[in-house]
Order: structure tokens, then sequence, then C-alpha cells
């Protein structure tokens, strides 16, 4: 993710510091209500690219065969010949091959095991990937703001750089490649 923000920032990092902010600000703003408008014009309540995972997940599932044990816990085996094999826990969330407790999103023995009890494994998403939670994360507004040319002047001094240092020891040898 910071490399992803870091190159759009890349012709912003040569301006000052004022400039710099403000198109961090505008990039911020443009992208925001991108993704306001793209949840608010989706009809899922889950965000697509979760769920397009979760119906790969569930895709998968009839290579499973689920072992009942006891009320929601169950011992899940793939079909193939080297039979791996997990124990899922519907109650408690998790499944011994971790990939439901690492993503939230449960992972296609849970789906067996679900699917077995006709539960719906949707609700045992995450609600950091349903549709509320993306909208209630985009919903506080960046404000406009009006131009360096209608700010109020402060009866403050301009802000200085820091005066140049030389440091202790001997400096070191300005090399420099040649192209």
């Amino acid at each position: 993710m910071c490399e992803g923000f870091n190159s759009v920032l890349v012709d912003s990092r040569s301006k000052p510091i004022i400039s710099m902010l403000e198109d961090i600000r505008v990039y911020i703003m443009k992208r925001w209500v991108a993704n306001r408008t793209k949840m608010t014009s989706y009809q899922g309540s889950i965000y697509p690219k979760v769920f397009n995972r979760f119906q790969k997940e569930s895709w998968l599932t009839r290579y499973w065969l689920p072992r009942w044990s006891r009320e929601k816990l169950f011992e899940v085996k793939h079909v193939s010949q080297f039979g791996q094999q997990f124990i899922v826990n519907v109650d408690n969330m998790d499944c011994t091959c971790r990939k439901w407790e690492i993503s939230d999103i449960p992972c296609t023995d849970a789906i067996t095991a679900m699917k077995f009890l006709n539960i719906n494994a949707e609700e045992y998403i995450g609600h950091w990937f349903r549709k509320s939670t993306y909208e209630e994360t985009y919903n506080t507004i960046i404000n406009p703001i009006n131009g360096q040319h209608v700010w109020d002047v402060t009866p403050y001094s301009d802000i200085l750089p820091p005066k140049k240092r030389t440091m202790l020891g001997r400096p070191k040898k300005k090399r420099r490649l040649e192209d």
C-alpha cells in the first residue's frame, strides 16, 4: 500500500511542503469520492473482491467431505488420495488450516461444514468486509479549502529552514557517478 501511495506522490515530493500537502489532500479527496460512489452503486452486502474470493472457496467445497462430530464440530476431509483433513468448529469460527482465522473469510473446509448444516456461510465473513463498514469508512468528508491567495495573512514571520551546520570530523568526499 505504501509503494502505491508513494508512486502517486512522486511529482508532489519535489514541491514545497504546502503544495505537496495540497496535492495529497486533493488526491485523497478524489479517491474517497470515487470509493464512496462505487460502493453506493454496488448491490451486495459484502465487498466485491471478498465476495469473489468467497465464491471461489465455495465452489471448491465439492472436493471436501464433512464428517459430523457434534453440534457444530466437524472433521472435513479432501476426496483426493492424499486426503488432507482438518477440524472445523463453526461456533468458534476456526479451522485447523488457519485460513479462516488469518483472513476472516471462511475457508473451503468451513464452508463445507456450513453447507452440511444448511447455514448461510456469508454471515460468517468478517464485519470489516461488509458494505456498511466500507461506507462508514469513507463516510467522512475531506472539506475543500480556498486557494492560498484567499488565506488570512498571519502577523508571524515566515518559517525558515534550519541553519546549515558544519558537522564535526572529516567531510565526506563528494563523488559523482558519470552517466
